[in-house]
């Protein structure tokens, strides 16, 4: 008699530790076998090579973005006098200018409240 209250209480252990299983696991919304994939991360050569591919596509459509779609919105100047011959940024908001009309070229500085006429260069002067 002892046996059996023995193995009784052994299948009801048993029993309420899997039913405890279930419900965790079915709380989750999770089989027990993906819930101990869960745990773990699983990273497959398969993987690698779908993150890899996508990577390569992104970097590739960057590139042809700012190879041949971009240029295409720059705006160019149409002025038929006057040249821009250069222009550094000198503070934010800052620059100066080399400016050509017909054959007389003028130093610019340009901020965003006022335009200052610094010198005019000489022919001789350009490089």
């Amino acid at each position: 008699m002892k046996n059996s209250l023995n193995f009784s209480a052994l299948i009801i252990t048993l029993s309420l530790s899997q039913t405890a299983a279930y419900a965790v696991t079915s709380l989750s919304g999770l089989t027990e076998e993906a819930a101990g994939y869960s745990q773990s991360p699983v990273i497959t050569i398969g993987y690698l090579m779908q993150l890899f591919l996508s990577l390569i596509v992104v970097f590739g459509l960057i590139y042809l973005t700012s190879k041949y779609v971009l240029p295409k919105f720059q705006v160019k100047s149409t002025g038929r006098l006057i040249e821009v011959i250069d222009r550094v940024g000198l503070e934010p908001q800052v620059s100066a200018y080399i400016l050509k009309v017909r054959k007389k070229s003028w130093l610019v500085v340009a901020s965003a409240k006022n335009v200052q006429l610094i010198d005019e260069i000489e022919e001789s002067d350009q490089a």
